[in-house]
């Protein structure tokens, strides 16, 4: 079970990063911090990699994730 659920979170965290991604080179830099809606997934972005890496905080990190 949490084998599976390490790899959907790898798998999402990795969409989300895509996403990102795709989405700056779409509209700029500037831009895509003009919505809020960007800044939120960025922060879920930024949450998703510090997970990965195993950053302390984690539950705080979960929550913005959930957010998204």
């Amino acid at each position: 079970m949490t084998r599976t659920l390490q790899a959907l979170n790898m798998t999402f965290a990795l969409i989300f990063i895509v996403e990102f991604i795709m989405k700056v080179f779409a509209h700029g830099l500037h831009k895509y911090f003009q919505e809020m809606w960007n800044i939120l997934d960025f922060a879920a972005v930024i949450a998703s990699v510090m997970d990965m890496l195993n950053v302390s905080g984690g539950s705080a990190l979960r929550l913005i994730r959930l957010l998204r």
